[in-house]
């Protein structure tokens, strides 16, 4: 599994980007103690074999503190509540898992500039089926085609 970085280069660990994949899964603002039930039931690659306190102590003090100071979540320890930003909801977004050949740095931009060409380079084609320059078999078949190239190797890079 790659390891990520946002925008200032920290590395972001394979199980705090399950973190904010989960506290992305949520509505708004999650409860350590509901992630704690959440983690301690489903999740031992966090804490391997660690009850419900170990994880909450590891969540409360360690992760996301760190995820925190890393602006990828907002945490109020006082409360006990922890909601993404909007960092953190960009690298918890399924594009996000894109990695470039140049490292494990994640650039969500460059797959949604690619997927926006694509869909201007469809609309394009389409455009030439309204004008009658092109035929809708082909537009249709060069866009799956297209999408489909760009989702595969989106896909084999991650």
């Amino acid at each position: 599994m790659s390891t990520q970085t946002h925008s200032e280069g920290d590395t972001i660990p394979p199980y705090r980007q399950r973190l904010l994949r989960t506290l992305a899964s949520f509505d708004g603002p999650v409860t350590v103690d509901r992630l704690a039930d959440y983690f301690a039931a489903s999740e031992p690659s966090i804490e391997p074999h660690a009850d419900w306190a170990t994880v909450h102590q590891q969540l409360h003090e360690v992760d996301f503190p760190a995820l925190d100071s890393g602006g990828m979540i907002h945490f109020d320890r006082k409360r006990g509540l922890v909601d993404l930003t909007r960092e953190g909801q960009i690298v918890s977004s399924p594009l996000s898992v894109a990695v470039e050949s140049d490292g494990d740095a994640p650039r969500p931009k460059v797959w949604r500039r690619r997927y926006t060409l694509t869909t201007a380079l469809a609309v394009v084609l389409f455009a030439s089926v309204a004008v009658g320059q092109t035929s809708s078999v082909a537009a249709g078949t060069l866009t799956v085609t297209l999408f489909g190239l760009v989702g595969a190797v989106q896909m084999i890079s991650s």
